[in-house]
Parts: structure tokens; C-alpha cells; sequence
């Protein structure tokens, strides 16, 4: 695999929306990448990279440590993360990536299918989780400090017509909708309040919070 250097990247052709288009290659001697990069398959970062705002990586990518990425990043499938990686606003991951520990992504990020997930990860608000998602033992998500045991996903329901995910830990379930993020008593207030004159969102909501105290 060719190893390229900064210079290499001063030849590189752009895009028509500006973006660097960088070929298959290994970019870890590069430290520090320009904004709207795009890189091809199979590439390989080296530790503390940083990358500007709406950087696209190619399939199978692989970062190095402590890696920061900008806003608008979207990672091709089966991307692997190195340890204490930070991620923007609006991240959009492949399918199968696998995080780091101690990995912090900002908010509204998208996971893609079969994603695993570190130990220790701290996700923003809004994140999407894709089908089948593996979360290890002792994953920090938002403020949960108890080991998670077991998480449940209801999609479709609702005014947002979007997944609804339910975490159970050793003492409480929490429960992220949107924008909201609580205790599953929390959430049922807020269902109470915010759809007290749409009786079929109410009932959507509350039917499956019955179903999740049955079931976790």
C-alpha cells in the first residue's frame, strides 16, 4: 500500500463541491487534514489525527488513537476506531464499525448496522443506533453510571414515527426518544403532557412502555 506525505496531497484533484479526493493508500505520516477531504478505501490514519469539517472516509478505514474528527463526518462500513477518538455533530457511521474505548461522539450521530461499541463510550445527545449493536460491559451512555444490562428498540411508533430505545440497568430503565432523554417514569409524564390531545401518540407510547416493564 502506497504511503503518502503531505506534499503527495498538494497533486491531489478535488472534487466539484471542493473536497480533496484522496486515493487508497496509507495517510499515517499525515497529521492534520484540510476540510471536505475525501479518502478511499482501506485507508490507515496515524495517532492524533485531525480532520476538518465534512471528511469522508472510504470502507475499512482504520484511525489511529485520540484521532478528531469535524462535523458532517461520514465513515464507510466496517470502519475501526482507535481509543479516546472524538467525533462532531452529525457523524454518520458504516455498517459494522467497531469504537474504541472511551470514544465520545457529539450529538445527532447515526450508527449504522452491527455496530460494537467500546467500553466506556459517551454518546451526545439524539444519536441513532443501527440494527443488531453490541454494547459491552460498562458502556457510559449520557449520564447512565450503572452497567447496562439489556436495551430494547421500538420503531415506528409516535409522533416521530422513529426508534425508541430503552436501556435497563441494575436499579432503573432510561429511555432515549428524540430529544428527550430519562427515567422511563420521566418519559411517561412526558408523554402525558406533550400528546394529552393526540390519544393515538399517547397510546402508542404508553402501550409500548407497558410492553418494556413486561418485558425488562
Amino acid at each position: 500500500m502506497k504511503v503518502y506525505t503531505i506534499q503527495d496531497m498538494e497533486n491531489f484533484e478535488r472534487d466539484e463541491n471542493g473536497r480533496l479526493i484522496c486515493p487508497t493508500g496509507d495517510y499515517s505520516l499525515i497529521k492534520n487534514f484540510g476540510e471536505r477531504c475525501s479518502f478511499g478505501e482501506r485507508c490507515s490514519f496515524g495517532e492524533q489525527c485531525s480532520f476538518g469539517k465534512c471528511c469522508s472516509f472510504g470502507e475499512q478505514c482504520s484511525f489511529g488513537k485520540c484521532c478528531s474528527f469535524g462535523k458532517c463526518c461520514s465513515f464507510g462500513e466496517r470502519c475501526s476506531f482507535g481509543e479516546q477518538c472524538s467525533f462532531g455533530k452529525w457523524c454518520s457511521f458504516g455498517k459494522c464499525c467497531s469504537f474504541g474505548e472511551w470514544c465520545s461522539f457529539g450529538e445527532w450521530c447515526s450508527f449504522g448496522k452491527c455496530c460494537s461499541f467500546g467500553e466506556q463510550c459517551s454518546f451526545g445527545k439524539c444519536c441513532s443506533f443501527g440494527e443488531r449493536c453490541n454494547l459491552e460491559n460498562d458502556l457510559l451512555f449520557e449520564n447512565i453510571h450503572d452497567k447496562i444490562d439489556r436495551v430494547l428498540k421500538i420503531d415506528r411508533i409516535g409522533s416521530r414515527k422513529g426508534c425508541t430505545y430503552f436501556f435497563k440497568t441494575m436499579s432503573e430503565i432510561y429511555v432515549r426518544c428524540g430529544c428527550f432523554f430519562g427515567t422511563i417514569a420521566d418519559f411517561e409524564n412526558k408523554v402525558n403532557e406533550t400528546h394529552a390531545d393526540n390519544e393515538q401518540y399517547r397510546k402508542e407510547y404508553l402501550e409500548a412502555i407497558r410492553y418494556v416493564k413486561a418485558i425488562l
